[in-house]
């Protein structure tokens, strides 16, 4: 078992929501490659989403989409050629147990996890990524009929229980009184919250209320569902949803092929925690660690999480407000919402941005597809070259099309953020120009829009 060193104090965040939130530290400890074999895993999860994923309804709409936004950061990390990395840190019921770490017994700080999910959200449209899947929007209502997440689930054969695995679903628009909510953090002088604006300003965070009696949120739209992980039988219960070494959890909600309707504008919001079968005493120790033969004491499970590779500094996934797709963690039971995190690893090296690989699958009969024209739509766009390609200072990206529109030209970059925007209105040809001298360096997407038209590709920006 890879050793892994303590978190580091981070700053608190300020929220608007009348409550001090604080940011804080998770324990980064991936299993050997003998135990989860992650690329091997990962085939397994693109050939099934490719399945699921594959055929048209016919007449402009799609069939049902599974949302990954883990597929979607793999994707954009690919085309910078960024080290992706699936690691899992302990999951347990309550923070008053041991683990074994490389310093010595510590307390567990991580209770409960999730995802804040927004099908409408611009990069799962990309036309390069998801051509010919189903397309939502901001005024599409939808359905969600199923949830998937992945981990490791560690097992002492000498305990004979019953777990759970607590999954629960809600679903919200942001307002402050709904169960998918917005606050907004304060960024503050030597917090890493500068990563994201200038001091005196704020940051929007999407966030589930959390309930820690029960280790699921809170809300009127919530859902649970409770998978059993029983030990009592040969084979046991889970046996079967183990994939080279990762559990992949599945649960379905509502009426199958018709799910839960969400409004339009809604985010969905899904939890997982476990719940232990045994009797444990408070601060027992129940991960061991190599060399112990089973390495752990009582039965856990470890939360399945996609990560960018280390950086020198830690720092928050980068959401932005185009981007409301968060990841969420609880690190005791007193906690009163799910809130983002880092974590550190090789002693001094923090996994810059994580998100829990959470999946669901959404209906939309009425909803179009990605690359899909609408009749009417008649304005094509062609001699789009950007230059210079690298650019330093500007940035030019001129564009013809074969009927008058109103065009927009953005520049977004790797994580989802759009750093650049500029429509040119009632046009054929014409020529948007960006000063890129504030930018940092980095791979760009550059799309052009006009209507349901676009065209996207790659820039860099190099001083």
């Amino acid at each position: 078992m890879k050793k892994s060193l303590l978190l580091l104090a981070a700053a608190a965040v300020a929220a608007s929501a009348n409550a001090q939130e604080r940011a804080f530290s998770n324990v980064h400890a991936p299993l050997p490659q003998s135990d989860v074999n992650y690329e091997a895993y990962k085939m397994f999860k693109q050939n099934r989403a490719h399945a699921a994923n594959t055929g048209l309804a016919g007449k402009g709409t799609a069939a049902p989409r599974w949302y990954e936004y883990t597929d979607y950061f793999q994707k954009n990390e690919d085309a910078t050629s960024s080290s992706v990395n699936y690691s899992l840190p302990y999951l347990w019921g309550n923070n008053n147990v041991l683990m074994t770490f490389s310093s010595g017994p510590d307390t567990a700080n991580l209770v409960s996890y999730g995802l804040v999910g927004d099908p409408a959200f611009s990069g799962f449209n990309n036309v390069d990524y998801y051509p010919g899947l189903m397309k939502i929007t901001s005024t599409d209502a939808y359905a969600v009929d199923s949830i998937a997440f992945t981990g490791a689930y560690l097992v002492n054969p000498a305990r004979a229980v019953v777990d759970t695995l607590r999954v629960s679903f809600v679903y919200g628009n942001g307002a402050t009184s709904a169960d998918v909510y917005k606050t907004t953090a304060n960024i503050t002088s030597g917090s890493i919250l500068e990563n994201y604006g200038a001091v005196g300003g704020t940051m929007d965070m999407y966030r589930m209320h959390h309930n820690g009696a029960r280790l699921t949120p809170t809300g009127s739209t919530m859902i649970t569902k409770d998978i059993y992980l029983n030990n009592l039988t040969t084979p046991p219960s889970w046996a079967a949803d183990t994939v080279n070494g990762v559990y992949v959890g599945k649960v379905g909600l509502g009426t199958a092929g018709t799910g839960i309707s969400i409004p339009a504008g809604s985010m969905v919001g899904v939890s997982v925690s476990f719940i232990s079968g045994d009797a444990v005493p408070a601060y027992d120790t129940v991960f061991i660690g190599s060399p112990a033969v089973p390495p752990v004491k009582y039965n856990m499970f470890r939360a399945g999480v996609v990560h960018r590779g280390s950086a020198s500094a830690a720092a928050f996934p980068m959401y932005s407000s185009t981007d409301r797709n968060m990841g969420g963690f609880v690190d005791k039971t007193t906690t009163n919402s799910y809130v983002p995190q880092w974590y550190w690893s090789s002693g001094t090296a923090a996994a810059s941005v994580q998100y829990p690989d959470i999946s669901y699958r959404a209906i939309c009969a009425s909803c179009g597809v990605v690359g899909t024209v609408e009749v009417g739509n008649v304005a094509k766009i062609t001699n789009a070259v950007a230059y210079p390609n690298p650019a330093n200072d500007m940035l030019y990206v001129p564009f013809t099309l074969n009927a008058t529109g109103d065009v927009t030209v953005t520049l977004t970059n790797m994580v989802g953020q759009v750093v650049a925007s500029q429509t040119i209105s009632n046009v054929a040809n014409g020529k948007a120009s960006f000063n890129t001298a504030n930018l940092a360096n980095g791979v760009y997407s550059c799309t052009i829009a006009v209507g349901n038209e676009r065209t996207t590709g790659r820039v860099s920006i190099v001083h």
